[in-house]
Parts: C-alpha cells; structure tokens; sequence
C-alpha cells in the first residue's frame, strides 16, 4: 500500500495503474491477463485503498519430480 496521506491520496498513482483509469478498470485489465490467482481489495470509509493481487502458476505432474 502507498504511504500517504489523505490530502494528496487522490493525487498518487499505484504502480502499473494508468492515471486516469479506475480501480475496477486495473483490476479488470490485470484479472484478463492472469490464469489463476487472488485479488484482494481493501475498502477504508466506502473507498478502496489497496488492491493486492497474487499470480500463481499451477504445476502439472511433470513438473513436481
């Protein structure tokens, strides 16, 4: 999470999101492009203030010896 306060919240971007482009917009764009994985999504006061969110890859049975 960006250490901030909450004057200039508004006024910082997250790394990977575009200024400009909602939370739901990033989320949805980073979701397409992952096979597996967890979003998590952290509301503060009915805001979102912090989206974590972990890839995993899957092995297959080859890959576990």
């Amino acid at each position: 999470m960006l250490n901030q306060s909450p004057k200039n919240a508004a006024q910082q971007v997250a790394p990977g999101k575009s200024p400009g482009e909602s939370w739901l917009e990033f989320v949805h764009r980073r979701v397409s492009s992952m096979p597996f994985g967890e979003v998590q999504i952290v509301i503060h006061d009915s805001k979102v203030v912090q989206i974590a969110i972990t890839q995993k890859t899957r092995l297959t049975e080859d890959h576990t010896r």
